[in-house]
């Protein structure tokens, strides 16, 4: 008997004790399958010798030499590891890829070996830290896989004082230049194509060893906004992607205008995480109340509603509604014009607009659920500004329409090309015009003038050239108050 009771408690004991290890063991597993950050780094690689940096590494990979080390022998890369590290309140990891030298020199290719090998794993950001004058079209289609794995990239704008350099003015890219305070830094790149500024010095994310160097650039700036974007991502379970991160980010940004300009992009953001649902309500609808962006409404709708929306600045505005099938939506600007969409999708630009829903089964109410979605367009940045009369099509026609009583009676556009031509038709819409067409270089040398004394006349100009900045000069000789023209560019 003794014996029997002996065994029942050894069977206990190691029950019990199983049952710990068990707990143990999925205490051990859910860590492991804890989702964190996935950071791709693209720059010298990281100090592989650094305690910290070997705790947040997942892995690396050398795009100049697969067999190679990914040691950093500049210290750029590890300066942008170190920055994030500092600013996210969460766990992370980091894959380093070495894309560039010891001296900072990067090539094409070893941008595009890079890309290709991160598509590969998951990954959640990808940060480049560095900037070209010119990057081709395959870059950009690697960059946009990339987009379609919901991998959200960030680019530094670089620090020449002129036009965002690449890929950070690929739009599928979050360009992020330099501020200083609550400007833009003398140094750092604007125009078509930024986004947003953050603070170009270390600051409070200074890394041990920078504490007396001083160090500045948009490569901070975009680790600065990589943390953001991590922390974001970790706070808000991953329900943050490419379609949305925009969006979101106005809710970092220190002065909230919802204007973009050359200068600012955007606006400035700061390091602090965002506040989803507060600091981002920027669409206000019927009653003046705002409300965050992606948000469900419960409504109750009769046989007709009416819903007054302010969008606040352009983007793509999604309208859905459960059971879609039982209701008739209409979208309409303040002119009272309907705006078209592609199922639920319409772009649309700052304003005021008036959303009608009606029942297809009259007196019967509908408790439904109503979303509002405001998504930003990067596109529209590079397409819509016409009062400082400069933009960048990349090839695709544009026709943009200028009133010579609103503007000056010669005009200068600053054009990107990415192709070997470049053809611009100017073309008279009323009035009398007597238009010449000058082409310069971006050293103000002029390639090619057409002026052909013709009065109202449509003008046509056709330049052979290589892909980089032009300048276009458009006078109307007549100087008449009473005259408009429409430029069609192909380049």
């Amino acid at each position: 008997m003794r014996y029997m009771k002996f065994r029942y408690c050894i069977l206990i004991m190691s029950l019990v004790l199983t049952s710990l290890l068990c707990f143990y063991l999925f205490d051990i597993f859910k860590v492991k399958q804890e989702k964190v950050p996935i950071i791709a780094i693209i720059d010298t690689g990281l100090d592989i010798r650094n305690k910290k940096m070997i705790r947040v590494m997942k892995s690396g990979y050398n795009a100049i030499n697969p067999t190679d080390s990914i040691n950093d022998d500049n210290g750029h890369g590890t300066l942008m590891a170190n920055i994030i590290m500092n600013l996210t309140d969460k766990k992370i990891q980091i894959l380093a890829i070495k894309a560039f030298d010891s001296l900072g020199n990067g090539k094409t290719n070893n941008i595009e070996t890079a890309l290709k090998y991160i598509i590969k794993e998951e990954v959640d950001i990808i940060l480049f830290s560095s900037s070209f004058s010119y990057l081709p079209e395959t870059t950009r289609s690697l960059i946009s896989e990339a987009n379609n794995k919901d991998i959200i990239v960030v680019a530094a704008a670089g620090n020449n004082n002129t036009d965002v350099s690449y890929p950070a003015r690929f739009p599928e890219v979050i360009a992020v230049g330099a501020s200083d305070n609550s400007a833009r830094a003398n140094y750092s790149n604007y125009g078509y194509g930024l986004e947003f500024l953050a603070q170009g010095n270390l600051g409070t994310a200074i890394p041990r060893g920078h504490e007396n160097r001083n160090v500045e650039g948009s490569s901070i700036s975009a680790a600065r906004v990589t943390a953001l974007i991590s922390n974001l991502l970790a706070n808000e379970n991953f329900k943050v992607g490419n379609d949305n991160i925009r969006s979101f980010l106005l809710g970092a940004i220190r002065e909230k205008n919802n204007e973009w300009s050359f200068e600012k992009g955007l606006g400035v953001l700061s390091d602090n995480k965002v506040d989803s649902k507060n600091s981002q309500r920027y669409l206000s609808i019927e009653n003046g109340d705002s409300f965050p962006v992606n948000t469900i409404l419960p409504v109750k709708i009769g046989n007709f509603e009416k819903y007054s929306i302010t969008v606040p600045i352009d983007g793509e505005l999604k309208i859905l509604v459960s059971d879609y099938e039982k209701f008739n939506l209409s979208l309409y600007d303040e002119k009272k014009n309907r705006v078209s969409h592609n199922y639920g999708k319409y772009l649309v630009e700052k304003g005021e607009y008036f959303l009608e829903i009606r029942t297809k089964t009259p007196n019967k109410p509908v408790n439904t659920q109503l979303l509002i979605d405001l998504t930003l367009i990067k596109d529209k940045y590079e397409f819509n500004n016409t009062i400082d009369k400069a933009f960048s099509l990349n090839g695709v026609n544009f026709p943009l329409t200028l009133n010579f009583d609103e503007v000056a009676d010669t005009d200068f556009f600053n054009i990107t090309t990415k192709k070997n031509i470049i053809e611009i038709t100017v073309n008279p819409i009323w009035g009398y015009c007597d238009i010449s067409i000058s082409l310069y270089d971006t050293n103000e040398f002029k390639l090619l003038e057409i002026d052909d004394n013709g009065i109202n006349e449509v003008e046509k100009l056709k330049y052979k050239t290589v892909p980089g900045n032009y300048y276009i000069q458009i006078e109307n000789k007549l100087k008449s108050d009473e005259s408009s023209y429409s430029i069609i560019g192909s380049w």
